[in-house]
């Protein structure tokens, strides 16, 4: 493959709720660019990489894009974690990386 030349992979994530992966992207520390045009709803973040939400394809460029979308789904599960103890009223407490303790009130 000559050295100029880009590869991107599209990952199909699923049906993710998009205020929740909205904010697994922001607690990510990244910086996104929402863009809606013709029905069609675009993430764009400051990686280069972008979301689909209409579609829930997720296109990055990079090189290890497994590892990647490793990554964002483990963010995405635990923002999931948190919004449902929210819900039901619970604490969450965080007690390593991808550790939470939940504790029932």
């Amino acid at each position: 493959m000559p050295c100029n030349t880009i590869t991107t992979t599209s990952i199909n994530l699923g049906k993710v709720n998009h205020d929740l992966f909205l904010q697994t992207l922001i607690g990510l520390g990244l910086e996104l660019q929402v863009s809606i045009r013709n029905g069609v709803t675009t993430i764009r973040l400051n990686t280069g990489e972008t979301f689909n939400a209409t579609s829930g394809l997720f296109t990055t460029t990079n090189t290890d894009a497994g590892a990647r979308v490793a990554e964002l789904k483990r963010a995405y599960s635990a923002q999931v974690v948190l919004s449902q103890a929210r819900r039901m009223g619970w604490a969450v407490k965080k007690t390593a990386t991808n550790k939470y303790e939940v504790v029932r009130r």
